[in-house]
């Protein structure tokens, strides 16, 4: 799941800029949970966050891999 792909130049300066998902701070990701969550509920919310964006990240570097192989 990739947010945004900007390409910059072409050959072999060529900059592939993915805007996708990113590991934020447990503070700034419990931020936007409702008031109301225990730390145990924001614990396991935290931690499922990081493997998903872990896995989505582990994707785009599969990809990235196969179209531009040695430059990644």
């Amino acid at each position: 799941m990739v947010a945004i792909v900007i390409v910059h130049g072409e050959g072999e300066k060529t900059i592939v800029h993915v805007a996708d998902w990113h590991f934020v701070s447990r503070g700034l990701f419990a931020a936007e949970l409702p008031a109301d969550a225990t730390e145990a509920e924001i614990d396991e919310l935290y931690r499922e966050f990081l493997k998903s964006v872990a896995a989505v990240q582990m994707e785009q570097c599969v990809v990235l891999r196969e179209l531009a192989p040695g430059r990644v």
